[in-house]
């Protein structure tokens, strides 16, 4: 069964903020040692998947690339997944989830 965690991108400083608690309304900020309003972040959900070696967990607006290597994530990394051959993960349950998973499953990504 997959495990359900979050991580949030903290826009204003832009970090990543790992193990985000389920059900929060103000995120802990570990860069100021306060509470985040959740209007600056954006959460993305872990989708039971890692990398092709099984060593990174996989969330939602990760980058893959061909080979199944996680190469960072959409809020930190938007001028790679636009160069070209790379799979954005998206949607986690969404329309689009299951031609996603499948594309990924084909790069060589693992349940975690």
């Amino acid at each position: 069964m997959r495990e359900i965690k979050f991580r949030a991108y903290y826009k204003p400083l832009n970090k990543m903020i790992n193990n985000v608690p389920i059900g929060v309304i103000n995120i802990f900020d570990e860069f100021t040692d306060g509470a985040i309003p959740t209007k600056d972040c954006e959460l993305m959900q872990f989708t039971g998947l890692s990398d092709k070696n099984g060593l990174q967990e996989v969330y939602e607006y990760d980058i893959i690339d061909r080979e199944g290597n996680l190469i960072g994530n959409l809020y930190e990394n938007e001028k790679i997944y636009k160069e070209g051959t790379h799979l954005l993960i998206q949607d986690f349950g969404g329309k689009t989830w299951c031609a996603t998973y499948n594309e990924a499953m084909e790069r060589g990504l693992k349940h975690s």
